[in-house]
């Protein structure tokens, strides 16, 4: 747990420095010399696809998280259906 922690902290830092890095190089771009339309074309796309592995870690911790939710809301169930039979 320990790990994933520093791996996502990790990450959310290379995203942020590459996002300032990009913001730099786009104002460069806009006052007369930058990156080739190429490079930076591979900038945005590398940007894309950090945020796509930071976003699909998320997805599967929340999928995980709803898995348990779901485990003690059937458990939750059957011991409301066992408590109606034993008044019936």
């Amino acid at each position: 747990m320990r790990i994933e922690l520093s791996i996502n902290n990790l990450l959310r830092l290379a995203l942020a420095c590459l996002g300032i890095f990009l913001i730099y190089h786009v104002i460069l771009k806009i006052l007369g010399g930058s990156l080739g339309t190429e490079q930076f074309i591979l900038l945005l796309l590398s940007g894309v696809l950090a945020h796509l592995y930071y976003l699909t870690k998320e997805i599967y911790y929340l999928k995980g998280e709803f898995a348990q939710f779901k485990k003690v809301l059937n458990s939750l169930a059957a011991d409301f259906k066992a408590h109606l039979k034993s008044h019936l």
